[in-house]
């Protein structure tokens, strides 16, 4: 018992150490590219890059170095891709509107919000049920200070206190109706544009499509003609670019196989529930209908794990995922969508199985393919809950 209890010891120090180390290369990695912007606010697109994870070819579509203005990156920027182009020289249809919104302290999309905001040059209001005790103070001080959106120590702050800086005003509201009840009066009071959490919502139809496009220009130019042999993995929270993506690829033809991995809950009905309720917030008729001729007509599977992790709790399988495929696949992925999505595909799916790994049908002429949905701004932030978790 003594060595069990030693050798426990050990890995909880090794542990330790190793999540020290990583939140220090986090610091310089998180915000490479989300502090970078690619222009001013147009979406022009991302890189492909070419993996190779346990022994099978992977080539990931690069949305985490998509950056059109700086602080909105990866699948946030495709979902804002139409609210950014309402600023000139995109756009003079109309002048931006106060954009209000919720969720959770430390969400991405919160930050990617507040730097629109930012860039639009409008208000940014933000309801959350709760706050920790070590937030409180980040409240007080922006209370009393003029809104700072320097970006040069942007690494060494959360996404809440990033976001406090680019100006946005916090609302602490926990209970579900009196919160839904002051976000109308004050989204009336203010003409602002309510974006749903995750910003899921029809907003996101422009950037997602144009991935849709970009990824079947891709796969067509690999020599795959429409995708038949290939299949693209989606982490799903909201699951609404997986829905755009589909809604795009059915239009276009395309025999790609979309392989949805949900994060937030752990079975298919987790996204298509999600699905049915952003098509009746977009006022859809027949959302049923909908989502049953999108499953009908494209080639999608749900891949979903036995294993129950709570959403975006620090959990050690996770970290131990994020570091093997940033040490030995060059790979850096966020430690809640990214890091689950691969803990489910080196379970569940058979290009990782023994048998399939000692077959001759694993060849680079067969890629995986995979959405890098972006959010490392997140693993500052998700890190330092690693680290208070091993102390």
């Amino acid at each position: 018992m003594a060595i069990a209890m030693a050798q426990a010891m050990a890995g909880e120090v090794a542990m330790e150490v190793a999540m020290e180390v990583a939140l220090v290369s986090a610091m310089e990695l998180a915000f490479s590219s989300v502090v970078c912007a690619q222009s001013d606010g147009a979406c022009s697109g991302s890189p492909w890059t070419v993996h190779d994870v346990r022994g099978v070819c992977v080539h990931v579509k690069r949305d985490d170095l998509l950056c059109p203005i700086p602080l909105v990156s990866g699948n946030k920027a495709r979902k804002l891709a139409a609210v950014l182009e309402t600023s000139p020289p995109h756009s003079t249809a109309r002048k931006p509107r106060p954009l209000l919104s919720h969720g959770g302290a430390q969400s991405n999309a919160m930050l990617a919000l507040a730097a629109a905001a930012r860039h639009l040059d409008v208000s940014f209001d933000y309801f959350t049920p709760t706050l920790p005790s070590f937030l409180l103070p980040m409240v007080e001080a922006a209370d009393d200070a003029v809104a700072d959106p320097s970006l040069e120590l942007a690494s060494q702050r959360s996404n809440f206190e990033n976001a406090l800086r680019l100006g946005m005003r916090v609302h602490v509201v926990s209970d579900p109706q009196e919160r839904e009840l002051e976000m109308a009066l004050l989204a009336r009071s203010t003409n602002a544009d309510v974006i749903p959490q995750g910003i899921a919502c029809a907003v996101a139809q422009r950037g997602c499509y144009q991935l849709a496009d970009e990824i079947s220009v891709y796969v067509s130019g690999l020599g795959f003609g429409a995708g038949d042999g290939l299949e693209l993995i989606v982490a799903c929270g909201t699951g609404t670019i997986a829905w755009y993506l589909a809604q795009r690829l059915e239009q276009r033809g395309s025999r790609l196989r979309l392989t949805l991995v949900p994060v937030v809950g752990n079975s298919s009905s987790a996204i298509t529930s999600q699905w049915l309720q952003l098509l009746r917030r977009t006022s859809e008729c027949g959302a049923m209908a909908a989502v049953d001729r999108v499953l009908k007509r494209t080639r999608i599977r749900f891949l979903c794990s036995a294993r129950k992790v709570a959403f975006a709790a620090p959990c050690t399988r996770l970290f131990e995922v994020w570091n093997e495929l940033r040490t030995t696949s060059d790979l850096n992925v966020d430690l809640i969508y990214g890091a689950r999505a691969w803990d489910v595909l080196f379970e569940r799916h058979e290009y990782f199985s023994a048998s399939y790994a000692s077959a001759a049908s694993l060849h680079p002429s067969h890629p995986l393919l995979y959405y890098h949905c972006g959010g490392l701004e997140g693993n500052y932030s998700q890190l330092a809950r690693y680290a208070r978790k091993a102390r």
